[in-house]
This record gives structure tokens, sequence and C-alpha cells, in this order.
């Protein structure tokens, strides 16, 4: 998966990939997608191109949500901040 230079998001609670897939279409990259079912993997995959990670989200710590983003982004060389989907789509209804 290559993330273009725009905003990149972790999706949390992905589901199938509906908001991921919408974000990607409003220039978002995905880096991954983490969601307790396993049912959502194979959707999510193959409609958002991105990793999924069946994981429960409460009990991940802040160092392994930011290792799922590239390693430029965590070292800042975009100058932006890694931002969960559900923080990057309340920025936007923010503006």
């Amino acid at each position: 998966m290559a993330l273009g230079p725009g905003p990149v998001a972790v999706d949390l609670f992905c589901g199938a990939g509906g908001l991921a897939y919408g974000m990607q279409l409003a220039g978002v990259g995905i880096a991954a997608g983490i969601d307790l079912d396993p049912d959502c993997e194979h959707p999510f995959e193959v409609n958002v191109g991105a990793p999924f990670r069946k994981r429960d989200v409460a009990g991940m710590s802040a160092s392994e949500l930011s290792a799922l983003y590239p390693d430029e982004l965590r070292a800042g060389a975009r100058g932006m901040r890694p931002v969960p989907a559900l923080l990057l789509l309340h920025e936007v209804r923010d503006r």
C-alpha cells in the first residue's frame, strides 16, 4: 500500500471499511484498520487495500497505535502528527 503526501489515518473500529474508503476518496491515506470482528478482515482489506488488525482498541497502547503509521510520519518528516480516523473526522467537521 502506497500512502500519498496528504494526511494519514488509522481507522479505529473499522468494520468493513466504509469510512476508510470514503476518506481515501477525500485524499486521506489509510495506514491500517482495527476491529474486533474477524469477519471484517477480508472486506476491509479488499475495499481499502490497507492492513487489518484484529484487536481490541481499548487494550492498545499509544506506542502500538503509533507503530501502525509509516516511519516518516513517526519521525515527523511530514510535519504533522498521526491522527486516528475518528479524530480526523471531527477536525474536518469543525472547519
